[in-house]
């Protein structure tokens, strides 16, 4: 998969995030997490992925496999604008998906940088995923699986032709959803919207969406909007949702 001068991403890297010495096979399973973990939201920063795979082994740990990976074809680091001047994040390639993932798994997953108007919501989807994962090991819960908005509008598209939903249903899928088991193997699903920095009467007619929809929501937002949406939250007695603001955000 990669030149024969390059350090080779299965072997570089000797010890994973509890500091006990990697097998090949472990190795190969860790990359492809990293890798699916940047595709499923678009992209993820350089603090996400420290966070998610590497904690407390020390950023720069993270930065050398990183390039590994760069220099592999796999990923590709872009410098973006929208949280703070120059924040590395990464992006999944062609190549990456390819290398890695079938031809099924590979459509649910995003290549390239997303849109300008979409990173930042990106962004703010990864750090809730990463806070939720922490929130819910405290509790003895852990998400099992974390879909993304092109997962659920192909999953909602079958359905539509398989006669379980109507048509309608493609204007009210959520930008996520996740899968949470408890500490008794017990599983529920909760569906995600990632604040897209609605105003006026696209909130409110968001938020009615939702509670017309009745299944339990949880609203990912910013510290600046969420007196806002909680307001409109409450003026609309959409009493599904609930609000969920990032440490940092």
């Amino acid at each position: 998969m990669t030149n024969q001068t390059q350090e080779n991403p299965h072997e570089s890297v000797a010890t994973s995030k509890t500091g006990k010495p990697f097998t090949r096979e472990d190795m190969k399973k860790s990359i492809t997490e990293i890798l699916e973990f940047v595709g499923t939201d678009g992209l993820a920063s350089l603090e996400n992925l420290y966070d998610k795979f590497w904690p407390g082994l020390g950023v720069q740990s993270c930065r050398r496999f990183l390039s590994q990976l760069e220099r592999a074809g796999w990923l590709e680091r872009h410098f973006i604008h929208v949280r703070k001047p120059g924040q590395l994040v990464f992006t999944l390639t062609v190549r990456g998906a390819k290398d890695h993932f079938g031809q099924a798994a590979r459509k649910n997953l995003m290549i390239g940088l997303p849109a300008n108007g979409e990173i930042k919501q990106q962004l703010l989807a990864q750090q809730a995923r990463l806070q939720l994962e922490k929130q819910f090991a405290a509790e003895g819960k852990r998400i099992i699986e974390w879909q993304n908005e092109r997962q659920l509008r192909r999953e909602t598209v079958r359905n539509i032709k398989s006669g379980i939903s109507t048509l309608s249903t493609l204007n009210d899928i959520a930008d996520a959803r996740m899968t949470v088991q408890t500490q008794e193997g017990c599983v529920y699903r909760q569906e995600i919207e990632i604040d897209g920095e609605y105003y006026g009467q696209m909130l409110k007619n968001k938020i009615e969406t939702y509670r017309q929809k009745g299944t339990p929501i949880l609203w990912v937002t910013t510290s600046n909007r969420a007196n806002r949406i909680k307001s409109e939250i409450a003026r609309a007695f959409a009493t599904n949702i609930s609000l969920f603001v990032p440490d940092n955000y």
